[in-house]
């Protein structure tokens, strides 16, 4: 195997990695939701978060990690259509009314949904990260066979 070989699968590796734990991050938000007998909407939707949870990370650790063409594909959906609309979408949805320094600094001082919101960007780029990391390993094959 050369250096360059290793370097691609250390890269998905990490990839993987960093996708499991962006995922997690938020799997105990969303079982309570799932548990969250009071309303049907809010448990249908933690399961749904839950199910996409699970199959990411199945995924990640099957597909993604041998390095098939599918598997990047199908996180790139978990991303674009389940992780960015449920996380960070909703901070869109509202009148912002305090400015970027003033958010940041109450993320970063109280815990609420400023902190929420702020970790969720942070997952998200997390993901978007994994995926931009081993995309040559995905979509480049190198001169010598593996």
């Amino acid at each position: 195997m050369t250096s360059a070989t290793k370097i691609r699968h250390d890269a998905v590796l990490a990839a993987s990695l960093l996708f499991t734990i962006a995922l997690l991050f938020r799997a105990p938000d969303f079982a309570r939701n799932a548990a969250y007998i009071k309303d049907p909407l809010f448990q249908a939707a933690g399961f749904a978060s839950l199910a996409n949870i699970l199959v990411g990370l199945v995924v990640a650790w099957t597909g993604f990690i041998r390095r098939y063409r599918w598997a990047w594909l199908v996180m790139l959906i978990i991303v674009c259509v389940w992780a960015f609309p449920v996380l960070v979408l909703p901070i869109f949805h509202g009148k912002i009314a305090v400015t970027f320094v003033e958010w940041l600094s109450e993320a970063w001082q109280w815990p609420g949904s400023a902190r929420v919101y702020g970790e969720n960007i942070v997952l998200v780029s997390i993901m978007v990260l994994a995926l931009l990391l081993p995309v040559k390993s995905f979509f480049w094959k190198s001169k010598e066979s593996d």
